[in-house]
């Protein structure tokens, strides 16, 4: 079994010019390193209009673009990633696989079935900081050098990544494998993946709707578990709506949310116990739709109006007399 962690930069935040990893085994001895470039074939887009970007990339412009595209390189990068008996990790690895997948799409190659741990995942649960995100900030928290490494340089990008899991492992007196066992939840593969962009639209929609419902921010808050979101995959921006119409709020990963929806009533997330857990039936009901034998959406009230001007004027009361009491309180 050997070790891969690897790492991505993009020219624009989408379009892949580097691929760097870092080849090692169980005792994190480097086997290879290596940092593939190419050329993203887009235009270079770091920063806004008149501003110093907010990325500096650890290569210039004419130097990526003396490289091959990413067609040209794939069949490596294919080959490093499907290796037989081979570990892959990275961090906040989803962002990096869905960069894969655009490139794949682009050039019209198949995409790579990948199945890599997340160190920022596992960093938080080994930690119970689910705040911290960084690379950078998790070397500081876990006193590891990276003096000699270059941030925004795929290779070392990689090599910082797995100097995180080393210094996990040391903490913790344990393997890689031991690691890894003890956080299995970790794992990001084409499910992940496909929740992933499930969560990209429905942010997208809830977003839309807080321009129309500005008091949204303190309504009651929904949050929909993995299971129950393949299962209605298909309807879940139209069901985004009808929340909002309802009176309820929605947040996709927040931690802040008042009522969990599970597939089955199961959880399949770490609830805090001052939520509750509802089943799909029990929500479709708070929301008033109902889901008909043929599989569509129907709104209870004929359009959810009655049921949606109820809870909505329930919810406004409920600000005014919060703001009411505010000012009283100021006085």
């Amino acid at each position: 079994m050997d070790y891969l962690y690897f790492d991505i930069e993009c020219c624009d935040g989408n379009h892949i010019c580097s691929f760097g990893y870092v080849l090692a085994d169980e005792k994190f001895c480097i086997a290879r390193k290596d940092d593939i470039l190419m050329d993203p074939q887009m235009p270079f887009k770091l920063g806004r209009d008149n501003f110093d970007p907010s990325v500096k990339l650890a290569y210039t412009e004419d130097e990526f673009r003396r490289h091959a595209p990413f067609k040209e390189v794939y069949p490596k990068i294919h080959e490093l990633l499907s290796a037989p008996e081979r570990r892959l990790f990275g961090h906040s690895v989803a962002s990096d696989i869905k960069y894969l997948n655009t490139a794949c799409e682009r050039y019209g190659l198949p995409k790579i079935d990948i199945i890599a741990y997340d160190t920022q995942k596992i960093y938080k649960q080994v930690a119970r900081d689910k705040d911290m995100s960084k690379l950078e900030s998790i070397m500081e928290k876990l006193s590891v050098d990276i003096s000699h490494l270059a941030e925004h340089k795929s290779c070392d990008d990689a090599e910082m990544t797995m100097l995180a899991v080393k210094a996990m492992c040391d903490r913790n007196s344990c393997s890689v494998e031991q690691l890894l066992s003890a956080h299995v939840n970790c794992v990001v593969d084409r499910e992940k993946m496909a929740i992933a962009e499930l969560d990209s639209k429905v942010n997208k929609a809830i977003k839309n709707l807080k321009r129309y419902y500005k008091e949204s921010r303190d309504w009651e808050r929904f949050r929909l578990s993995d299971g129950f979101k393949l299962l209605y995959a298909d309807k879940l921006e139209r069901l985004t709506e009808y929340i909002f119409r309802a009176g309820y709020a929605l947040t996709v990963n927040g931690t802040r949310f008042d009522y969990y929806v599970a597939d089955n009533k199961t959880a399949d997330d770490e609830i805090p116990e001052e939520v509750k857990i509802i089943g799909t039936s029990e929500f479709l009901k708070m929301i008033d739709v109902q889901i008909t034998d043929d599989g569509e959406l129907k709104v209870g009230d004929d359009d959810g109006s009655a049921n949606a001007f109820k809870r909505f004027f329930e919810q406004a009361a409920t600000c005014s007399d919060k703001k009411i009491a505010h000012c009283k309180n100021r006085r």
